[in-house]
């Protein structure tokens, strides 16, 4: 992945507090959960035809949000190192 992209989150996106590393662990991992479960359900239906805007105001169909997560997670991810530590200050 390359790292050498930073993108400045919209406010409304930017994080309110800090966690510890297995705080944020626990919560991505309950996320990762919840979202493997709506991909499972958005696999039944035509996902071209449910919208919803990115906070950068432009829309994304149901596929693509499921990409931009899996992105975004993979990032967030390899921010940190295997001791709990945040490798960088992104």
């Amino acid at each position: 992945m390359n790292r050498s992209i930073i993108f400045k989150a919209p406010e409304q996106a930017m994080p309110t507090g800090i966690l510890s590393y297995d705080e944020t662990m626990d919560k991505l991992n309950r996320v990762r959960e919840t979202t493997k479960q709506i991909i499972t359900k958005l696999a039944e239906r035509n996902t071209n035809d449910l919208h919803d805007p990115h906070p950068y105001g432009f829309e994304l169909n149901a596929e693509q949000w499921a990409h931009f997560i899996a992105i975004h997670e993979t990032r967030i991810s390899d921010s940190w190192d295997v001791s709990g530590r945040r490798i960088n200050n992104r």
